[in-house]
């Protein structure tokens, strides 16, 4: 999957731009439990990522987010 693409869907969840990949998600304006809750489930729907309590841990910014697509594309194989 195209990273641009990638990066388009998760700003339209944030409601803002990504401009550092590796800028915490808990520094955005709008973060808070509830868009937490709603990007974990886009990943879940989109990506086939499973939210157990050791990839919430891990989501804390794009760069992670795309750790973990990645290493579900290759589990896939």
């Amino acid at each position: 999957m195209n990273n641009n693409k990638i990066k388009n869907e998760i700003e339209k969840i944030l409601d803002e731009k990504i401009v550092d990949n590796e800028k915490k998600f808990s520094k955005y304006k709008n973060w808070d439990s509830l868009l937490h809750m709603n990007l974990l489930v886009h990943l879940r729907d989109r990506f086939n990522i499973k939210t157990n309590f050791k990839n919430i841990k891990k989501i804390q910014n794009y760069a992670s987010i795309m750790k973990l697509i990645k290493k579900n594309e290759i589990k896939k194989k």
